[in-house]
């Protein structure tokens, strides 16, 4: 993993401004040969539509070495995507929630 970042994002454009609609996002970069390229965006997309993940995109382009596989959790609106950089050697994975609103968690003390 390189260049790991995770964030807790308010879902504001969506709900208003209250700040209590948030979502989680998750984007990290994974280093492969070349030769893996194309297979790995297969793998990651038959694992998860295997789990019941509903593609949202699939693309891949050999003469560019390019592609993006997006998937989606029908039952709770996770997302997880495998995306080309413009590195070769450098793919991109992003997963985010749903939009959520925090509970009460009572007495923080």
């Amino acid at each position: 993993m390189i260049n790991p970042k995770t964030l807790s994002v308010s879902c504001d454009s969506l709900f208003g401004n209250s700040g209590e609609v948030r979502y989680i996002s998750g984007a990290f970069n994974i280093q492969l040969s070349l030769e893996a390229d194309a297979a790995t965006f297969r793998t990651v997309r038959d694992h998860w539509t295997g789990l019941g993940w509903k593609v949202v995109e699939d693309q891949y382009k050999q003469e560019t070495r390019s592609g993006a596989v997006s998937l989606k959790d029908p039952d709770d609106g996770t997302n997880f995507t495998l995306v080309s950089t413009n590195s070769p050697h450098l793919l991109a994975v992003l997963s985010s929630s749903a939009c959520y609103r925090e509970t009460d968690r009572g007495d923080r003390n």
